[in-house]
């Protein structure tokens, strides 16, 4: 089966071909940063948590003057009452 496209058509098709190269370039390079809680500590207190993050810089291109703001919420388990296994009929 042979598709004709009219010019019109495939200069639409190679202008959006490109746009998409453009794209995917600035993702190759943007910089990419991850963070995993690395430890956490419950102190003898028992109300003082201490979170260690570690920061990773990933990617192509490194991330220069980041800066981070983390938050944590604690919250009972489970959250709402008791777990319960669903009824299987068993």
């Amino acid at each position: 089966m042979k598709v004709r496209c009219s010019s019109e058509n495939q200069g639409r098709l190679t202008e959006r071909a490109i746009e998409d190269a453009a794209i995917a370039g600035q993702r190759q390079y943007r910089a990419y940063v991850s963070a995993i809680a690395k430890q956490i500590v419950l102190k003898e207190d028992d109300k003082t948590i201490v979170v260690v993050i570690d920061v990773e810089n990933m990617g192509q291109t490194p991330a220069f003057e980041t800066q981070g703001l983390a938050a944590i919420t604690v919250r009972p388990s489970p959250p709402h009452g008791r777990a319960s296994a669903p009824d299987r009929g068993l």
